[in-house]
């Protein structure tokens, strides 16, 4: 099996496991993240501003605290 390039800027993660996926939106653009999907690579992105994603809970979570990316809801405030 040959090897694939990495996209420029991507951001290499383990899979952050687990069932729990929350739904984040970018505030900030990101690169592609890569995530080990029991051992083949996904590719998630790039992200843009606005942007809605399903993610695991540890990877939405490290985005909201570095202030990349949001908690979604789509119950009216």
């Amino acid at each position: 099996m040959r090897a694939r390039k990495r996209r420029q800027g991507a951001t290499l993660l383990g899979w952050l496991g687990g069932d729990d996926r929350v739904v984040v939106q970018f505030v900030k653009p990101h690169p592609p993240v890569l995530l080990d999907c029991g051992g083949r690579p996904c590719a998630l992105g790039p992200f843009r501003p606005g942007d809605l994603a399903m993610l695991p809970g540890r990877l939405a979570e490290d985005l909201v605290r570095r202030g990349v990316a949001r908690r979604f809801s789509a119950r009216p405030r």
